[in-house]
């Protein structure tokens, strides 16, 4: 009877043990279920947050270019605001420069640049225009002669351009003489003509000591190239 007894508790003592470790087993699956869902959530979340910084990111990024394009615009408006003001103060220079130059001549000539191109044309054709060839030539040589006039034209543009003619020569100084007169009257909008005429040299070489003008303006530097080569 007792080892029936004893034989019936063991019995239940193992089918207890069973149903714990059972329990255990189902409750340890659970657990690690949960755990993986959780460790998914969390990967989902990180992802999350990681798209959410990535935008963030993108925002700033798009903020900073944003800010830097205003700055741009607001540079580019106040450059062009400046060139308008330059142009304006250029036209005014120019026709300063006419009416010195149109003083400087007889009223019945008119304006310089449309007088030396009628003599210019008429350098070859001396029998059908000889004596305005001869008039012309006379003032013209009047006013090549003439320092007095040239220092006029450039107090014109130093007035009217911010002293533009003082600080090329401050600024270039090895520029010789006819390079000054040449930027001065490239800078008054004078024909290739005109500046034939007053500097005594070919109209094809006029083109070419601009192009030459050019090059040595820019050994200085892009700064000070850049000051004088929009005038070019």
């Amino acid at each position: 009877t007792l080892t029936k007894i004893a034989a019936q508790n063991l019995d239940g003592y193992l089918f207890s043990t069973y149903l714990l470790s059972r329990t255990v087993v189902q409750m340890w699956a659970q657990t690690e279920r949960q755990n993986r869902e959780l460790e998914e959530k969390i990967m989902e979340i990180n992802k999350k947050d990681e798209n959410i910084r990535h935008l963030e990111s993108k925002t700033r990024e798009q903020e900073i270019t944003i800010n830097e394009t205003r700055e741009r615009v607001s540079t580019l408006e106040s450059r062009l605001k400046e060139n308008e003001r330059t142009l304006e103060n250029r036209a005014k220079a120019i026709r300063e420069a006419h009416e010195i130059l149109k003083n400087s001549l007889h009223d019945q000539f008119g304006v310089l640049d449309e007088l030396v191109k009628g003599y210019y044309d008429s350098m070859n054709h001396p029998l059908g225009k000889k004596e305005l060839y001869t008039s012309v030539k006379k003032i013209i040589d009047r006013i090549k002669e003439d320092n007095k006039v040239f220092m006029e034209l450039e107090n014109t543009v130093n007035s009217r351009l911010g002293n533009l003619m003082a600080d090329f020569r401050k600024d270039l100084p090895s520029m010789q003489e006819k390079d000054v007169k040449l930027f001065l009257f490239i800078t008054l909008d004078f024909s290739g003509k005109s500046i034939s005429v007053f500097l005594d040299i070919p109209i094809d070489r006029v083109y070419n000591r601009k192009n030459a003008l050019k090059k040595k303006i820019k050994t200085a530097g892009n700064e000070i190239a850049e000051k004088y080569l929009q005038y070019l």
